[in-house]
């Protein structure tokens, strides 16, 4: 018996890099808040996200929802 696996959202080494400038003319420093993650969510499941203040996990969220572009990576949601 083949079991279809029901996916909501997919994520393959996606990466979200943000700008922070120091002062007026300040060249801009790279901070990586993604680095290639890769996460599955099935149907029915119930995902928790956790860790310390500037891990990502508002970043993680947003990019799922589709508030903020991602840099790079894939993003599947109902296997399209």
């Amino acid at each position: 018996m083949v079991q279809i696996v029901d996916e909501v959202i997919r994520l393959e080494n996606v990466t979200k890099d943000y700008t922070i400038r120091t002062g007026m003319f300040g060249k801009g420093k790279k901070n990586r808040a993604l680095d290639k993650v890769n996460i599955t969510v099935l149907r029915g499941e119930i995902l928790g996200i956790v860790g310390e203040s500037g891990s990502g996990k508002t970043t993680l969220g947003f990019v799922m929802l589709g508030l903020t572009e991602k840099d790079s990576g894939k993003i599947y949601f109902e296997n399209r």
